[in-house]
């Protein structure tokens, strides 16, 4: 299992050249060797280029990215040329786009239709198209819900899943017992924890926490997904409150390699 950190968690942190060098040279310092190459928007000749240039030049390797589906879809063998240059095996779609109504079931079943077509494409180049879910899948209309037609329809083959074990805490569903189920599905694993943050006398909400600081029970997590032989883990931490951001990526690292 090799742990990688999603760049989308340092977002703000990544606008400039100066701040893309300054960020990256800290996260190696910390110890990542990997990353996830998310929250630039969309990719162009010059992105690419400057994290391209700066990974290389700090020995950190690309190995995932997020892409906007609408430009994999339509600017297909530009985003083909970007993953190469960045020399990323996996191609993730963050979401399922505006365009498509996260309320209604064809339109999930016409998602990832257009998903496994994409999919057998990028194969070609061996590049592998990966989903990443959020709670909105396990909402349920009537008997039906989203992510059992999306595992139903998918071609594994080619398309695998992106399970983002937050979201599936959020949705009331056994991160193990996920992965567990579907393992034939997921290559890689989205880690991050989640804590109770209280309102009031009878108010609470969940937030985003570093791997450990929160309530979700990763050693055991961890254990799952070394047992059934995942190749990446990818932290990932969405809001840090105002706490540093380098001192809570750097406790989840150490979090994790400490298990």
């Amino acid at each position: 299992m090799k742990i990688a950190l999603q760049l989308y968690s340092l977002r703000e942190l990544i606008k400039t050249e100066e701040d893309v060098i300054a960020t990256l040279t800290q996260v190696k310092k910390i110890g990542y060797q990997a990353v996830q190459l998310s929250g630039i928007g969309r990719f162009t000749e010059e992105k690419v280029e400057l994290f391209s240039r700066v990974c290389k030049d700090l020995g950190l390797e690309i190995m995932a990215t997020h892409v906007d589906f609408n430009q994999l879809k339509d600017e297909f063998e530009d985003v083909v040329r970007f993953q190469k240059a960045l020399g990323a095996t996996y191609l993730g779609i963050g979401a399922m786009p505006d365009q498509f109504d996260r309320k209604n079931l064809n339109h999930y079943q016409d998602f990832i239709f257009e998903m496994n077509k994409l999919s057998k494409k990028l194969l070609t180049h061996q590049i592998k198209l990966v989903y990443h879910n959020h709670a909105y899948e396990f909402a349920k209309y009537g008997s039906f819900i989203p992510m059992n037609i999306i595992i139903q329809n998918i071609s594994k083959n080619s398309l695998t899943l992106e399970p983002d074990l937050y979201w599936l805490q959020f949705a009331g569903v056994n991160p193990t017992e996920f992965i567990r189920r579907y393992r034939d599905f997921i290559e890689i694993i989205h880690i991050k924890d989640m804590r109770v943050k209280q309102l009031d006398k009878w108010s609470a909400v969940p937030q985003f926490a570093s791997i450990g600081d929160g309530n979700m029970g990763y050693p055991s997590i961890i254990e799952v997904i070394q047992e059934l032989d995942f190749p990446w883990v990818i932290i990932e931490q969405d809001d840090f409150y105002g706490a540093d951001p380098f001192v809570e990526i750097a406790n989840s690292l150490k979090f994790v390699k400490g298990l």
